[in-house]
């Protein structure tokens, strides 16, 4: 269908065509959909690794069991604590890579509820403003403390060293993600 042929149609033609590409557009969608799922399965299942990817929509029913919750941050944060300090006085090949296995999976288990932070404490209007806050602080964090570390490193020429700021990060982890998560916001907000 070209631009001549569009422009020549009637409005109820014109409206019949939107009505048959928007049907078509989702159908393709759909189609897509199911063909990502499929092969999504059958690439796990070639790994071993069992999937299970509802076909509803909205969200599971046990995705409460993070949000607003100071337990992984109480958990996880203590742990990672732990991993940190054990990265700092083993120097066994294992027991180096077990604590790096733990900070990862911890880590992994605490960005989650951090990433939702920002739609749950604030009202639905300023929830871009904190999350860019949110990232801000994050991302410049992620400058500073490595920076610290490396010099920390380089200062006193013992390699431990480097993990102070890190342990200090899980304290704190620790201390805001269970405070934060007290925080209700209002539900009145004073708009944009």
């Amino acid at each position: 269908m070209t631009q001549d042929t569009v422009k020549e149609l009637g409005d109820a033609e014109l409206e019949q065509v939107i009505d048959w590409a928007q049907g078509e557009q989702k159908a393709r969608a759909e189609k897509r959909k199911r063909e990502t799922i499929a092969k999504i399965k059958e690439l796990a299942q070639t790994v071993g690794v069992s999937v299970n990817i509802a076909g509803t929509r909205g969200r599971p029913a046990k995705t409460n069991r993070l949000q607003r919750r100071a337990w992984p941050f109480v958990l996880f944060g203590p742990l990672m604590l732990a991993a940190f300090i054990a990265l700092m006085v083993n120097s066994s090949a294992a027991g180096i890579i077990g604590a790096a296995a733990v900070v990862g999976f911890t880590g992994a288990m605490t960005f989650a509820p951090i990433l939702a932070l920002p739609a749950l404490l604030s009202i639905q209007g300023d929830v871009p403003r904190t999350a860019a806050g949110m990232f801000t602080i994050s991302y410049s964090c992620a400058i500073v403390v490595p920076t610290a570390c490396g010099a920390l490193w380089d200062t006193t020429g013992r390699p431990w060293t480097a993990f102070l700021p890190l342990c200090l990060c899980a304290v704190v982890l620790t201390v805001l993600g269970a405070l934060v998560t007290r925080y209700k916001p209002s539900t009145e907000g004073s708009g944009p």
